[in-house]
């Protein structure tokens, strides 16, 4: 079982605030900072529900290339806000939402501080598998 996840950013500003929206309709939240001085090295933000962080971002110089995060919803209003606001934040949508609707998980472009939105349809739904027959990873997995 996985505690918790954390990306390296490279705009820790810009992140925190795209998270802060995009995270929202969610009901996760920034639970836990930590600055630079404390940790001797890079600050962090802990996302969370109920006090607890279980998704990080932590500032660097190069931006975590190549992550799939996936987080839950309840049912497709709560989706459909997320996308809202993570475009509205300022994600990008890279995979077309008119071809796949549904959306759960974010992840960090690999080549910028600009967040990505990731959405699959299949995924929402629990029915996905990759072109090799392998279950894609959603709805909380990694």
């Amino acid at each position: 079982m996985l505690d918790h996840v954390s990306l390296t950013v490279s705009d820790m500003a810009r992140a925190k605030a795209f998270y802060d929206a995009a995270l929202a309709p969610l009901d996760i939240s920034a639970v836990w900072s930590v600055s630079a001085e404390e940790t001797g090295s890079a600050a962090y933000h802990g996302f969370g529900s109920d006090g607890r962080p279980y998704f990080w971002i932590g500032g660097g110089e190069t931006a975590t290339a190549g992550a799939h995060v996936a987080f839950t919803a309840p049912e497709r209003a709560t989706i459909d806000a997320f996308y809202k606001a993570a475009i509205t934040a300022g994600g990008r949508d890279t995979a077309r939402r008119a071809r796949a609707p549904t959306i759960i998980p974010t992840t960090t472009a690999p080549s910028s501080s600009t967040p990505t939105v990731t959405i699959s349809r299949r995924c929402a739904t629990g029915r996905g598998k990759s072109p090799r027959g392998h279950r894609r990873p959603c709805a909380g997995d990694i």
